[in-house]
């Protein structure tokens, strides 16, 4: 049976083993820390806005199978109730948008579900090496293993790098605002390790303009708290509705965190707003870096406490600093046989953009371990225009100067300009099966290969 290598055990990562393993290979997924889902373990926030189209045509392709267990209570806590799509242009989330899942409830369920269908995970050990072959004709190098820090070799006929795009502690001091040991973790595991540049693939930086104090990456924007800190009925409602928010205090609001968020571009709420969630933990968005005396203005915040390590009142994780330039099946250029997702596969962000992207990388590394034809999504699907918009604006600097997703401008405008802005949910969802069966591509992911 041919096998497929998975390197990294965030969202993209467990999507691709999970599609890899439908598709008939047998997998491997290595995951440098003791936990899976990476910076995931600390979102629990889905569905919201155009996303949801994206998570129903990968479900309608038969590769929805991380979807499937976040949708599930007990991992799913507060299902959307009253979402109706807002207008293209009206990007402030509304009380009621969103599915509220349970970080933790999702990591045990999602690490069940891999080892029950038989996907061997190895945790705490990572990927520091490969080994390379021959090119391959006009396809470009092959991988031929990977090599553990514990000395376990890995071999396997085609590779997925799902390590995400954040740097090491190094990148961490340089561009950011040093080591706040943040959700990676790199002072428990040791600096993150990118397995494509191990290989010899270019690496790709997210760009800051000059009015957001230039450099490289972007700062993640979440912050977490202890319980007992925060206002009792300010944590009584969190817990109750699962997302809320409460207007930050005008002078301690500072727009420049606009650009050095992952969330770049996005509306000023963003910094005029917290916007909160209790998925698990009490969960902050927005603060980038905001000292803690800051926090303590904001209404019910006033004897705040961060919890680590998820962000301190210093700074956070330092993304897109290592991102590999990908053809639209989500194979690495200048490779046969290695695949990229999640952040890795460029500047999107998001759990359904990491799901999604995870999801393809895998179902095609399946495919190039199978010999067969790769699949590349057409324009005509939400997902097909996706990928390769990103791809598109990898090649240029401007376009290196934001991030991308489903809810974002950049892409809600394309939506609606193609008619796929839909106004309710039934809508959305009807739509979304319909351009998959129009693409032809209903429950393609579901079929094993041979």
């Amino acid at each position: 049976m041919p096998k497929v290598i998975v390197v990294g055990g965030g969202f993209s990562g467990v999507s691709a083993a999970a599609c890899a393993h439908h598709a008939g290979a047998e997998v491997v997924l290595v995951e440098r820390t003791d936990q899976l889902l990476g910076v995931g373990l600390h979102s629990g926030i889905f569905y919201n806005d155009g996303r949801m189209a994206a998570v129903e045509e990968l479900k309608a392709m038969g590769g929805g199978y991380i979807f499937h267990i976040l949708e599930t209570p007990p991992v799913l806590t507060h299902p959307r109730t009253e979402m109706k799509w807002a207008g293209v242009e009206e990007l402030a989330h509304r009380h009621g948008e969103n599915h509220i899942f349970h970080c933790m409830k999702a990591e045990t369920a999602i690490r069940k579900y891999l080892r029950d269908i038989g996907i061997e995970v190895i945790l705490a050990d990572k990927a520091v090496d490969v080994a390379m072959g021959k090119a391959q004709d006009d396809q470009g190098g092959k991988m031929l293993a990977v090599k553990l820090e514990k000395g376990k070799v890995l071999a396997g006929d085609a590779f997925v790098d799902t390590t995400g795009g954040a740097g090491g502690i190094d990148i961490c001091v340089e561009y950011g605002y040093g080591c706040v040991e943040c959700m990676l973790r790199c002072n428990s595991f040791g600096d993150r390790v990118s397995i494509a540049t191990k290989a010899g693939a270019p690496e790709l930086r997210k760009i800051r303009d000059a009015k957001h104090g230039g450099g490289f990456g972007a700062l993640s924007s979440a912050t977490s708290f202890y319980d007992d800190s925060i206002d009792p009925e300010l944590l009584e409602i969190v817990k109750r509705e699962g997302s809320w928010k409460v207007e930050i205090p005008e002078e301690i609001q500072n727009m420049m965190k606009i650009g050095l968020s992952t969330n770049l571009p996005y509306d000023p709420s963003h910094v005029k707003m917290v916007k909160m969630a209790y998925p698990g933990f009490f969960k902050a968005n927005g603060m980038v870096y905001m000292p803690l005396e800051d926090v303590r203005k904001i209404p019910g915040f006033e004897h705040a406490r961060f919890a680590d390590p998820l962000g301190g009142g210093v700074g956070n994780a330092v993304r897109f600093m290592s991102m590999a330039p990908r053809e639209n099946s989500l194979r690495a250029f200048g490779f046969s046989n290695l695949f990229v997702g999640g952040e890795k596969s460029g500047p999107n962000v998001g759990i359904q953009e990491a799901v999604v992207t995870g999801a393809i990388a895998g179902h095609n590394a399946a495919r190039s371990a199978f010999n067969k034809e790769l699949l590349v999504l057409p324009r005509t699907t939400l997902l097909g225009d996706f990928i390769a918009l990103v791809q598109e604006v990898m090649e240029s600097e401007k376009g290196l100067m934001e991030t991308y997703s489903f809810m974002k401008p950049t892409f809600r405008r394309r939506m609606g300009e193609k008619g796929w802005w839909a106004k309710t949910v039934p809508q959305a969802i009807e739509e979304a099966k319909q351009r998959i069966a129009a693409a032809a591509l209903t429950g393609v992911m579901a079929q094993k290969l041979n």
